[in-house]
């Protein structure tokens, strides 16, 4: 029976070895034609600058969430694929420093002395479970801060038009954001006596760690975060307060005003 050429194989060595000229071939026959390579390198280059875009515009954003002109050109340029690929979803939380988080804590009816209002934190991770449950709250708590503005009109947008009409942008969403949060509470609570207050969970530093022995969960590193600037004069960043051994209440208010200390919260 006849064998079909096109079935015909090269002839192996007897040694089995493959041979420098087998090699050649073989290479050769891999190489991408010029106008491929210029193609391939071309899609490279946009997916690199794709996946630098994101990062690049955030870490050019101003305390007004303005951003630099060029990286909001280069990010626009390619937000159809960035979209597409899911590029955007947020470098900057976890590297090169996750920072501090935020939570949100629900005070639950009147403050009537000696007792203490019901107190909710969101998110909880004792209760919250499965984990995805628990992670929908903790983007809720985060989305809730990272929205908010100040009562307070910038200064610069006495000059500025743009940054007065971005300010009000702000305000109102952060104002919608909060006010349905409450609302929410009051429906499930059902009562009217709520009260919303953004907490930061500060990371303790290196001391703290090794010579002071601090916990992740130290109460300490619980700050309620202050709705108004003025609620923070003279300084400008909440400053957290030890708490007292012979005050183990959950809502002590004795210390800087809004910038309390927070205990009991896991």
């Amino acid at each position: 029976m006849s064998k079909d050429r096109n079935t015909t194989k090269a002839p192996i060595p007897p040694d089995g070895k493959v041979t420098d000229t087998a090699v050649k071939t073989t290479a050769e026959s891999l190489v991408l034609s010029g106008k491929w390579r210029v193609v391939l390198s071309a899609v490279l280059a946009i997916h690199v600058v794709a996946v630098f875009a994101e990062p690049f515009r955030f870490f050019t954003r101003s305390s007004q969430r303005a951003f630099s002109p060029d990286a909001g050109y280069i990010r626009g340029s390619l937000s159809a694929y960035i979209d597409f690929a899911y590029l955007h979803h947020g470098y900057f939380f976890f590297a090169p420093n996750p920072g501090p988080s935020h939570l949100i804590s629900a005070q639950i009816g009147k403050v009537t002395p000696p007792s203490q209002p019901k107190e909710i934190v969101l998110p909880d991770k004792t209760t919250q479970w499965p984990r995805l449950y628990y992670h929908r709250h903790f983007m809720l708590s985060e989305f809730l801060h990272n929205s908010f503005a100040p009562p307070e009109r910038p200064e610069e947008a006495a000059f500025d038009p743009g940054i007065d009409q971005q300010w009000r942008r702000d305000r109102e969403l952060y104002i919608a954001v909060k006010s349905s949060i409450e609302k929410r509470f009051r429906v499930l609570e059902k009562t009217d006596d709520v009260l919303i207050r953004r907490i930061e969970h500060a990371l303790p530093n290196d001391i703290q760690v090794y010579q002071e022995k601090w916990k992740l969960n130290d109460p300490r590193l619980y700050i309620v975060l202050p709705e108004s600037f003025s609620e923070q004069e003279p300084a400008l960043i909440p400053v957290p307060v030890t708490p007292s051994p012979n005050n183990p209440k959950p809502f002590p208010w004795q210390g800087v005003p809004g910038a309390e200390a927070v205990e009991g919260i896991p």
